[in-house]
């Protein structure tokens, strides 16, 4: 998953619609920014660091990681170019946004692996359907309604290849 985020093959991700904020703005907009973290929620640990190439050995032996100089788990910031929303409705389009009509399961086997791919699943969607059940628990998570958000992978790459 980190290198595919890195090289931008992976460069948008899907998640359950969130609720506004206090001010009554999206959660997220088309040209607002999206920091991308590996893991964000996890202490900080070699299991969420993204560094590359880590020391040989591995000198993360320390429980506390304050003191590690090479852990990261953020990717960097960017630019949300392009938001799909795959929920029940009427299909309309508004700027960059578009709101599909219906679910992701109701897409066609066409659209869906072109989604898995952009996604991080580069066996197309039966691999995504497969993390997608085991991680929600439901067999049924593409008839929810979902939002696809796509970022400028660009500042990523740039940023990775150093």
């Amino acid at each position: 998953m980190i290198d595919i985020i890195k090289t931008g093959q992976k460069h948008q991700t899907t998640r359950i619609p969130r609720k506004q904020k206090k001010n009554g703005e999206p959660a997220y907009k088309i040209g607002g920014k999206m920091q991308l973290y590996y893991r964000s929620r996890q202490k900080s640990s070699c299991n969420n660091c993204i560094t590359v190439p880590q020391p040989n050995p591995c000198n993360f032996w320390h429980a506390e990681m304050i003191d590690c100089p090479w852990h990261k788990n953020f990717f960097g910031e960017s630019e949300i170019i392009d938001i799909i929303h795959y929920h029940h409705g009427d299909y309309k389009e508004r700027y960059h946004e578009v709101w599909m009509g219906h679910t992701l399961a109701l897409a066609g086997k066409e659209d869906m692996d072109s989604w898995a791919k952009a996604d991080g699943f580069p066996n197309g969607y039966i691999q995504a359907h497969d993390w997608f059940k085991a991680t929600t628990g439901n067999p049924n998570w593409a008839d929810q309604n979902l939002d696809v958000i796509v970022w400028q992978k660009d500042p990523i790459i740039k940023r990775w290849q150093k």
